[in-house]
């Protein structure tokens, strides 16, 4: 993967969050699939990372977040965001004890939901699955809704990987 963009956010109490993007270059997605569709787009993976503090960082933060997301996705025609939530940190802010993959997911769902609804945006999809047998990892596909046919080739080839 290849470093493409980063956004930080803070918030009044020193709670800072990176949002990192890393492109699959067309090498790397050829492996998982051959498919024309699927090597004209553009597939993003996401990551967030604390750079510090430890309390709960709060609606406008992740509003911050999402926003940045989703303003990238309107403005990169071609591209796909991937979210890969899973288990192997827990979630400090956790009030329903979900599990730490279940927490995420319903997180990037809502971050998701809130920013196309409150922009009115009709042509954006969250494509959701399990990308393991135990369903402890998660993964979002966010894209544009012509290009949800390419995404579901790249889930039926990531399903078949052993």
């Amino acid at each position: 993967m290849n470093f493409d963009q980063s956004f930080e956010i803070e918030n009044t109490k020193g709670d800072r969050i990176k949002v990192a993007l890393s492109y699959y270059d067309a090498e790397t997605l050829s492996i998982i699939s051959s498919d024309p569709d699927v090597l004209t787009l553009v597939f993003y993976n996401v990551a967030l990372y604390r750079e510090s503090g430890d309390g709960h960082v709060g609606p406008a933060v992740l509003n911050a977040v999402s926003k940045f997301l989703g303003d990238f996705i309107l403005d990169n025609e071609d591209a796909v965001l991937c979210f890969l939530c899973d288990s192997v940190n827990e979630v400090p802010v956790n009030r329903r004890n979900l599990k730490p993959h279940e927490f995420r997911s319903t997180l990037f769902s809502r971050m998701f939901d809130r920013y196309v609804k409150s922009r009115g945006i009709g042509n954006l999809v969250n494509r959701i699955f399990a990308l393991s047998n135990d369903a402890t990892i998660v993964a979002h596909f966010f894209c544009r809704k012509e290009h949800l046919p390419a995404v579901v080739k790249v889930q039926e080839c990531l399903l078949q990987k052993p």
